[in-house]
């Protein structure tokens, strides 16, 4: 028989069977979203989640960690804004046009294996190592950057104790 002719039932056993392959792919679908979260928060390292136009819009437990921010908190908030004040490997206070997230951006290209130091609230410097990666949308724009940390103060301070 060809797919003209096939049987009502024939056509009630094939929608049977694709709902049940799509049930099963969508069951697989939530279960590798889960995964996926638990990874994401179980993570030494800090991950963040920046809209083009600086707001953070994702952050894990261990960024808020490090930063000294809680996530929730920081989502929202503008990384290139007054509340973050970033600083380059020597020290000296970076503009929004120099940070690796803007110009990750603006340049549509990675930046890896960077350091920069961070005023937290309480008014100390956590020094990370970071990799900053721009996600390219449909239009071909970049539309946010995934940045990546990872406190290394204790290394720096023992570096500076050496000099």
């Amino acid at each position: 028989m060809n797919d003209e002719t096939k049987t009502k039932s024939q056509l009630i056993a094939e929608l049977g069977a694709t709902r049940a392959a799509l049930e099963e792919a969508e069951g697989g679908s939530a279960r590798s979203d889960a995964v996926l979260q638990g990874l994401y928060e179980a993570l030494a390292e800090g991950v963040v989640l920046v809209a083009a136009d600086g707001r953070i819009l994702k952050a894990n437990p261990a960024a808020g960690r490090i930063l000294g921010v809680d996530p929730a908190e920081m989502e929202g908030s503008s990384f290139v804004g007054p509340e973050w004040e970033v600083l380059d490997a020597d020290g000296k206070p970076l503009g929004p046009e120099e940070m690796a997230g803007p110009r990750a951006i603006k340049e549509k290209r990675s930046f890896r294996d960077r350091v920069a130091g961070v005023k937290r609230p309480d008014g100390s410097t956590v020094w990370i190592n970071f990799s900053v990666t721009p996600l390219i949308g449909a239009t071909g724009r970049a539309e946010s950057v995934v940045g990546v940390f990872s406190d290394i103060t204790e290394h720096r301070q023992a570096e500076d104790a050496l000099r």
